[in-house]
């Protein structure tokens, strides 16, 4: 399976496992992925495409998404982690301008969540640092496993907390 047929790489090894009747090359572009009913194949034509039909490709992404809220996928999420890793050079408004959604919608990602929650972790441990100087693998591990709402609750105890103990509750 190739996304496009100049990345495949012919050699002497592998010609004669080309000429097996039971063996298909498969061109993801040369497939009419958009052509399917299949939307789930809508989304590897997102991750094929130029750029400047990304955004046809969401709009018919959205538009099944409202036309079919309950099955099961999280269309939202796909799209957003689609679009994050194909277009990075774009801002956080223009993705969610292109998918059509808001600032709640987009809170209520999983990855929006991940990144809010990263950031906060990563912020708390180097207030610790500087208050407290390195910390061990085990306070670490413990602020990496926590969840946004005990990550804001240590990030306001390290304003009064006189050790290390006191920030995680002790």
């Amino acid at each position: 399976m190739y996304p496009n047929l100049t990345i495949e790489r012919l050699n002497q090894l592998n010609r004669p496992l080309l000429a097996l009747s039971n063996l298909h090359r498969i061109v993801l572009t040369e497939l009419p992925l958009l052509a399917s009913p299949n939307p789930k194949l809508w989304l590897i034509a997102l991750i094929l495409a130029e750029e400047p039909k990304v955004a046809e490709i969401v709009s018919r992404v959205q538009t099944y998404r409202r036309q079919h809220p309950s099955d099961g996928i999280d269309w939202l999420e796909l799209l957003e982690t689609v679009l994050v890793y194909k277009l990075p050079h774009f801002t956080r408004e223009e993705i969610q301008k292109m998918v059509g959604i808001n600032d709640i919608e987009l809170r209520q990602t999983r990855f929006y969540q991940q990144a809010v929650n990263e950031g906060e972790a990563i912020l708390l441990l180097r207030q610790l640092e500087r208050r407290f100087g390195p910390l061990s693998a085990d306070a670490r591990r413990r602020i990496a496993e926590a969840d946004s709402g005990t990550l804001l609750v240590w990030g306001e105890r390290v304003l009064e907390a006189k050790t290390l103990a006191e920030i995680w509750g002790g």
